[in-house]
Order: structure tokens, then sequence, then C-alpha cells
């Protein structure tokens, strides 16, 4: 797995990839993070939109990562950053990403 944490202006301030991850893992775990912190919801909600919704226009979308995995870090009600996880079954990395941002 990857982990990629990034403050309210998307800029990367925890970056830890396990042994056994990709290189590309990096990428995507950063992109939802970014992802998510930019929307300010997890990245779930762009999959769903597309996927449920018929909304595949947001696939046009710059920086939009229609892929869970991507969740908000919120403190007193507002979005300071967010974190991102690749590696895994994108359900595992929602549920990881999930488990960081509330411990955080």
């Amino acid at each position: 797995m990857t982990v990629a944490i990034v403050d309210s202006g998307s800029n990367l301030v925890y970056l830890e990839r396990s042994n056994q991850a990709g290189i590309g893992t990096i990428d995507a775990a950063l992109g939802k993070a970014k992802a998510a912190n930019g929307i300010k919801t997890p990245t779930k909600a762009i999959e769903d939109m597309i996927l449920h919704n018929n909304q595949s226009n947001l696939l046009a979308v710059p920086g939009a990562f229609p892929v869970e995995g991507g969740v908000p870090l919120v403190a007193d009600g507002q979005v300071i950053g967010a974190i991102g996880v690749s590696g895994g079954m994108p359900a595992d990395d929602g549920a990881i990403a999930n488990t960081g941002a509330k411990a955080l």
C-alpha cells in the first residue's frame, strides 16, 4: 500500500509506500488525495456519479480521480487536507483511507 497526505492546498506533506507496493501506487495515492481535497468529499462520490448517475462528463474534469481511496481530512468542520490510499482493491483503499482520516 501507499498512503499520501496533502494539506488544504493539495501540497504533499506525507508519503509512505510499502516495499511490496508498485511504483504506480504513488501517483494514484497522491491523485486520490488531491481530488478528495479539491472536491471536499471522498473520491468514491465521483466514482458513484459516473457509474450510477451517468455523469461520464466528469472523466474530463482535470484532477478528478474517480476511484475509491481518497478521503478529506476534517477538523472543526473544515477540510484541512486529504488522505489518498492505493495498492489494494478500491474498496480496501477506501476502508484504509477512512480509517486513517478518522485516526487523524
